[in-house]
This record gives structure tokens, sequence and C-alpha cells, in this order.
């Protein structure tokens, strides 16, 4: 049975962010095959600025960090997209649970920032 109302929408959307992050896994890969010395650099971590500092080298492992923020950015849309369509069909527990789940998400994501920074 295909998937209806907000099932729908997360399917779509986390399908669109895996293949995405695939294709862009698949390109990382082979832009480091082509370029090995790559890996030599100093690995710096993965925030975003590090990933388009990366990018804007031409360096490989740039492509590759923007596999894992594709996949956050996934998942974060389609939360978001679930709140709209729970907003809008006043389905009340769908949005508490959904904002619920924002709110954790956003949360963990300051929370490990906020640690990486600390680290440094």
């Amino acid at each position: 049975m295909p998937p209806e109302g907000a099932e729908k929408i997360i399917y779509y959307i986390l399908t669109a962010s895996v293949i995405t992050a695939l294709l862009v896994t698949a390109s990382g890969l082979t832009l480091l095959y082509v370029k090995p010395e790559a890996w030599k650099d100093k690995y710096e971590g993965a925030s975003p600025a590090t990933i388009a500092e990366l990018i804007a080298k031409g360096n490989p492992r740039g492509i590759l960090g923007l596999t894992a923020l594709t996949l956050i950015a996934g998942v974060l849309t389609s939360v978001i997209a679930t709140i709209a369509y729970s907003a809008k069909n006043k389905d009340k527990t769908l949005l508490v649970i959904s904002i619920i789940l924002l709110t954790l998400l956003i949360t963990s994501i300051a929370v490990g920032l906020a640690v990486r920074n600390l680290s440094q």
C-alpha cells in the first residue's frame, strides 16, 4: 500500500535526501580517487564552514562532508514538513511530537557545535 498524507511527504523527502547523499558520496569518492593527495591535508572537522572551504579549494573531502549535511537537511526538512502538514490538518498529537523532535534535533546540533568549539 503506497504511503499517504504525512507519510507520503516524509517518504519523498527522505528518499530524495538519501539519493542525493549517495550521488554526493559517489562524486566525492570519484574525485578522491582522481586526487588522492587530498588525504594528506590536515583533518579539521566537518563544520559547514570547513566543508565549504574544502569545496572551494577543490578538495574531495569537502564533497564527502557534504553528504552528512545532506542527510541532516533531509531529516530536518521532513520534520518541518510534518509540522506544516499536521498543523494544516489539525493533527495535534503529530504536531506536538514533531515539534518536540525538531527541538531535540536543534538542541543536539547546538550542543554538538558548542562541544566542538570548546574543544578547540
